[in-house]
């Protein structure tokens, strides 16, 4: 079995390569879907990860610095998804 984050990864990188050609509605059609039911698990989780997370924050802040790596190996990432 394999995660939902798996799952979604692969039908975005079907979607943007066009590996199911006359498919492709019905890609995004599921990809919008499984995407849609993740986003209404994580609004319903936000109670339980705000107290887990604001602490954190106030605790150690993130730094400008730090931002900025996360974002550039979020960038790599996605640069990785799309190049397999």
């Amino acid at each position: 079995m394999i995660s939902l984050a798996e799952q979604l990864r692969r039908q975005a990188v079907e979607l943007m390569t066009f590996q199911r050609g006359a498919e492709s509605v019905d890609s995004l059609t599921g990809l919008m879907k499984d995407f849609a039911g993740f986003a209404f698990d994580l609004v319903g989780s936000l109670t339980n990860i705000a107290q887990s997370v604001l602490p954190q924050l106030i605790d150690a802040p993130p730094s400008i610095s730090g931002m900025y790596n996360y974002l550039r190996d979020g960038q790599r990432m996605i640069e990785r998804v799309l190049t397999k």
